[in-house]
């Protein structure tokens, strides 16, 4: 998943500025969700 977001990041920073915005948005949506799953986790 790490390396996903790295090769994301990578991508978005040789893309264009809208490119750039929607990765960093996508990026936002991973961090949430993944947060989601570790509370569903634990719960």
């Amino acid at each position: 998943m790490a390396l996903l977001l790295l090769v994301v990041a990578i991508i978005g920073t040789l893309g264009k500025s809208w490119m750039i915005a929607l990765e960093i948005e996508l990026f936002i949506i991973a961090i949430s969700t993944s947060s989601l799953q570790s509370a569903a986790w634990a719960a």
